[in-house]
């Protein structure tokens, strides 16, 4: 079963110490251990909480539900007596080890697909779906890794890589967005807790793409993820480096921007092999060299539109407050590419997909018709239709037809911008995009965020609106 463990040297262990343990499964929940598996202590959330598998109730279920081996981590106190038929394999590390183990027990998935990994601080998703687009307008059948959704195709995935299926009726099935007196309720419907899965489920996601027939994968790759080492058992043909930015919220678990920078280089620097993986690098980012720097062995695709030694480069862009026309300028000709994202910010994201498309060869046509492909993203610009359009009737239609000094049509933008360096992206771009007016709705979740996010709201807006979820604010 382990025959592969002498590459990666995890089932050695097994091998050497545990002759007499034959391992069909491995797991990180207890619950779902089945005869056979090797039950891993890793930290991982479970509902509201964050659990590590070493507490006494999921020890009992694992050994309940037959676990023949158990990885803990060493000098931690496992609570339950562990039968002498089942050995504990005691590891430094045991988010490490059990991503190990489940790049050889599932026989390393990314390497069977066209695997794309995006990393950076901002653009990450929008840049993923765009890139699934276009690989789905090549004909691949392409799985999704990122912070909205672990899918295949328009299948849902759990971090087990198993099919997720609804608890109830799906409230917003058949709604491509969001519309006007009726949200579409994203949380709960269907929600991803590990939007930065560890290396275990990494794998198990993988392998779920992959057993289902995904002929390509795009990974969406946090600085915190790949410093926690998520993706140190993916084998990416094409790395895409978005930027660097300010993120307090991931900058606070580094002790510098430095190690911050380097956790996200650290994976241009595990490309290796130049016959078969790439580099997609922002030539307009501030650690534009240092990133080109650490993709050296491996060519590269570089884009832009302030840079003009780009090679993929956004020639013109129009910018309205319902879609954004871009005249791309590439090694392979010029395109036009017309898309329902708002904002200059979100044009580095087309061109990231572009230049994917570029390296994989396919035509510039099919390249533009995927990335036009993708009408919606979730929190991502994501423009409702204004509600003076709706056909109304009774008290309603007589309650608008009395605010006769409204527009007949003004957009409104959801956007999960988490950030005030990030909003106040959000809502430079709507004003360069051409509003004159921007009332501004808001959330913060600490005093600090607050007071930063609503200083670049007033600044942008006419009003705004802020819900802080500090007691005390």
């Amino acid at each position: 079963l382990f025959g592969m463990a002498a590459e990666v040297e995890a089932a050695q262990i097994l091998e050497e110490g545990f002759d007499d343990v034959f391992a069909t499964g491995i797991s990180e929940v207890a619950e779902d251990v089945l005869p056979g598996d090797i039950y891993c202590c890793v930290e991982r959330i479970q509902g509201l909480y964050t659990t590590d598998g070493h507490e006494e109730d999921d020890l009992e279920t694992a050994l309940k539900n037959g676990a023949v081996a158990i990885v803990a981590e060493a000098g931690s106190q496992l609570g339950v007596e562990i039968p002498e038929s089942v050995p504990v394999i005691w590891a430094e590390d045991t988010d490490e080890l059990s991503a190990r183990l489940a790049a050889v027990y599932y026989d390393s998935p990314s390497a069977a697909m066209n695997t794309v990994a995006v990393t950076g601080t901002n653009g990450k998703t929008t840049a993923s779906w765009l890139i699934r687009g276009v690989l789905e307008q090549a004909g691949e059948l392409t799985g999704m890794i990122g912070s909205i959704e672990h899918a295949l195709a328009e299948h849902q995935l759990l971090p087990d890589g198993k099919l997720w299926k609804p608890q109830v009726d799906d409230p917003a099935a058949g709604r491509e967005c969001s519309s006007p007196f009726s949200l579409t309720p994203y949380r709960g419907r269907y929600s991803v807790e590990e939007t930065t899965p560890n290396g275990l489920q990494m794998q198990q996601l993988l392998a779920g793409m992959r057993d289902r027939g995904a002929t390509a994968a795009v990974v969406e790759c946090t600085a915190c993820g790949l410093a926690g080492g998520s993706a140190d058992w993916v084998e990416p043909n094409i790395v895409v480096y978005t930027n660097t930015g300010d993120n307090p919220a991931e900058l606070q678990l580094f002790g510098s921007k430095q190690e911050y920078l380097d956790s996200m280089l650290e994976l241009l620097r595990s490309l290796k092999d130049p016959q078969q993986q790439r580099a997609v690098i922002n030539a307009d980012d501030d650690q534009f060299a240092a990133a080109a720097a650490a993709a050296s062995a491996v060519p590269r695709v570089t884009y832009g539109i302030n840079n003009p030694t780009a090679d993929v480069r956004a020639e013109s862009i129009e910018l309205t407050l319902w879609q954004t026309t871009i005249i791309v300028d590439t090694p392979i000709g010029k395109l036009e590419i017309i898309t329902n994202l708002v904002g200059r910010h979100n044009v580095y994201s087309v061109l990231a997909a572009v230049a994917v498309g570029v390296l994989l060869n396919l035509p510039l046509a099919e390249i533009g018709a995927g990335i036009e492909a993708v009408q919606v993203i979730p929190g991502r610009c994501e423009v409702v239709n204004n509600v003076l359009d709706l056909p109304l009737e009774g008290e309603d239609a007589q309650g608008l037809q009395q605010q006769s000094n409204l527009p007949r049509d003004f957009p409104v933008v959801v956007d999960a911008a988490d950030t005030p360096q990030r909003l106040a992206a959000v809502l430079d771009a709507l004003r360069e995009a051409g509003a004159e007016r921007i009332f501004t709705v808001f959330g913060c979740d600490g005093v600090v965020s607050a007071a930063c996010a609503a200083k670049d709201a007033w600044r942008c807006s006419c009003s705004a609106y802020v819900e802080c979820d500090v007691l005390g604010c």
